[in-house]
């Protein structure tokens, strides 16, 4: 859990946020329903911002997610070092499963997806810090992982790399925060993916809004992808998630006002 604190009196100050593995608050029945929004337009991302209401996104479309163990997925026996399942549902992709661990780092080991009406388990090839924790701004690192599986006789190879960076903190609300603003640390990531078949090719910028205490798994409470090809200025979406329900319950960001100024309630 994260612990607060007030800085000394000094106007306009501001205390760094990091996000530790303590923060990761992970277990077996955690759960919640993103908005799920596809082809959009927004402002961008600018990094001089501090404070980002995504409270008013709303979609007919949802994403759920959920963390169950490992007896309740499909492959979670076949990966001994992961921890839990985590399992995504989305309409116009259908049931994901994510094999997990935490030590030092957030790692996936591998995953369970849809291809067409299939299932197919794969194994990633090393196994992926997906979060370099500790996390705050100016934490970056990077991997590049492969996984492969049959689909008839057409053996798939795919590639992957992420460039990943912690940009800026700050404050955001989402549906599920109601009247609060919660926390957060925001990443900026670059994604490429590639394939020997041509159907997973794509060359992303996602942004990500990370919540202590909240969901930091995948996408954090709220990420925006940007569509193929464009840069990290972009303003054309391809992909928009925003938490708009969960069972989690993140401390929310304060603020006291005085004579000196506004004094930010932060984590350590």
């Amino acid at each position: 859990m994260i612990k607060r604190s007030i800085l000394l009196l000094i106007p306009l100050c501001t205390l760094a946020l990091t996000i530790t593995e303590s923060d990761y608050n992970y277990s077996a029945g955690i759960s919640g329903d993103f908005y799920y929004l596809t082809d959009g337009t927004w402002e961008g991302f600018d990094s001089g911002e501090d404070s980002w209401d995504f409270s008013g996104i709303t979609s007919s479309d949802y994403a759920e997610f959920d963390v169950l163990s490992k007896s309740s997925s499909p492959d979670g026996g076949d990966f001994p070092d992961a921890d839990y399942a985590e399992r995504i549902i989305q309409d116009d992709v259908g049931e994901v499963w994510f094999y997990s661990s935490l030590d030092g780092a957030y790692r996936q080991h591998g995953a369970t997806l849809p291809w067409s009406s299939l299932q197919f388990k794969v194994e990633y090839d090393p196994v992926i810090d997906f979060w370099d924790l500790p996390l705050s701004v100016g934490t970056s690192w990077s991997y590049d992982f492969t996984y492969d599986f049959w689909v008839a006789i057409i053996h798939v190879i795919v590639n992957e790399s992420h460039d990943k960076e912690i940009v800026a903190e700050g404050r955001v609300k989402v549906p599920a925060s109601g009247d609060d603003w919660w926390p957060c640390l925001v990443l900026r990531e670059h994604a490429v993916v590639d394939d020997n078949w041509d159907q997973t090719d794509k060359d992303v910028w996602i942004y990500g809004w990370i919540v202590p205490d909240g969901f930091i798994g995948q996408s954090g409470v709220a990420s925006i992808e940007s569509v193929d090809g464009a840069g990290p200025d972009f303003t054309s979406y391809a992909k928009r998630y925003v938490l708009a329900t969960s069972n989690i319950s993140p401390e929310p960001w304060s603020v006291v006002e005085t004579s000196w100024g506004a004094i930010k309630a932060g984590a350590e």
